[in-house]
């Protein structure tokens, strides 16, 4: 059976012969605090299109293997729990195999004033917003690209393994974070202690 490692090496091998202006920048503030006026700006945000060539590693690694079928799909017409506040252009559908897996859907949004330029990551169908790469994208918040690049792996790797986790109560959501344990639209101990009246977000595992 193909495991989360087979795959990260695959994935490697395709981010390897990405486009070469694709390139993974350090942090531009080297430890410094960020101006504040690098908040309100977002410079070159096409460098950004780099996610998208990590997302895009790891559709073309689980769709070799077997593990997944793709599609192109129009924005319009993916269903959203909660629709993201994101500008968000093509989109693909990535649909497992496994019994019981959930798919994941994947959306070029807007960085400052650029199109197709970041990653909207939805989960399930309808899609639940999972992740948005980069969190920001704006100057100020810029730590360099790897920090980025391990979300997505950290994030398509736990919903791949079946490990992703979820809980929604009425208006307040909670999801398993990429690197940073859990987060909420709410209080985080409240939902997870309610053992009623929810709706619990998991899938299979996609290496079964």
């Amino acid at each position: 059976m193909i495991t989360i490692a087979d795959l990260v090496d695959a994935v490697d091998q395709r981010f390897a012969v990405r486009p070469p202006e694709f390139v993974v920048w350090p942090d531009p503030h080297q430890g410094r605090s960020p101006a504040d006026e690098e908040y309100s700006r977002a410079t070159n945000p096409e460098r950004w299109r780099i996610l998208g060539a990590r997302v895009d590693a790891w559709v073309a690694a689980v769709v070799a293997a077997g593990l997944a079928s793709v599609e192109q799909v129009a924005v319009d017409d993916i269903r959203w729990e909660e629709p993201p506040y994101t500008r968000m252009s093509a989109a693909v559908r990535v649909t497992p195999s496994a019994a019981g897996a959930r798919p994941f859907v994947v959306a070029r949004s807007q960085v400052g004033d650029v199109p197709a330029t970041g990653i909207t990551l939805g989960w399930g169908d309808p899609a639940v917003l999972v992740g948005l790469f980069p969190n920001c994208g704006c100057d100020g918040c810029d730590d360099g690209a790897q920090g980025e690049l391990d979300s997505v792996d950290h994030r398509l790797s736990r919903i791949v393994s079946g490990r992703y986790r979820g809980s929604a109560h009425g208006s307040r959501q909670v999801t398993e974070g990429a690197c940073f344990g859990w987060s909420a639209a709410g209080e985080v101990e409240a939902v997870l202690g309610e053992s009623t009246g929810g709706d619990e977000l998991s899938g299979a595992s996609w290496l079964a």
